[in-house]
């Protein structure tokens, strides 16, 4: 199996640029300051941030090193520049078609009505052929989500 390290760099650095504005700007501009009684509103984005940043930083220097280990004649900017090709069937871009009129269906739909659908397009594009497994699995995690949700943290999805 080759390995993407090209890619990788571009991504870590990427995702870490991205927590790093999370970091320091969004969630002290966007989000509510602390209360007196509970967690601050920031305090899981900040985690969740620093998380990401850790994690894109390790992801950055692994492929860096395998980049530098790599037994070449290539320059190091034909190392660094990745041959990008554009695939509109492959998951990334799939999904995020999908989250997007997920985001669209929420709103003007419902939670109830868009979940399921958005399921069944995960499922089928990442090759699940059962109807069956895919309706009961669409119908039962939309169910157990709603019902933690309304339930159990008091938060309507309607």
């Amino acid at each position: 199996m080759s390995k993407n390290y090209k890619q990788d760099v571009l991504t870590g650095g990427g995702l870490f640029i991205f927590s790093l504005v999370l970091i320091f700007y969004l969630i002290p501009v966007y989000v509510g300051g602390s209360t007196h009684t509970q967690l601050s509103p920031q305090f899981f984005p900040t985690v969740a941030a620093w998380a990401l940043a850790v994690l894109s930083l390790s992801l950055t220097a692994i492929s860096v090193k395998g980049l530098m280990a790599q037994k070449s004649k290539e320059t190091l900017k034909t190392l660094l520049m990745p041959k990008f090709t554009f695939n509109p069937k492959s998951g990334p871009v799939l999904s995020a078609g999908i989250i997007c009129a997920y985001f669209l269906g929420f709103e003007y739909v419902s939670f109830l009505a868009a979940t399921p659908v958005a399921m069944i397009l995960f499922m089928l594009a990442f090759g699940q052929r059962s109807w069956l497994r895919i309706v009961c699995i669409s119908v039962a995690v939309t169910a157990v989500i709603y019902l933690l949700f309304t339930f159990g943290l008091k938060v309507p999805l309607e």
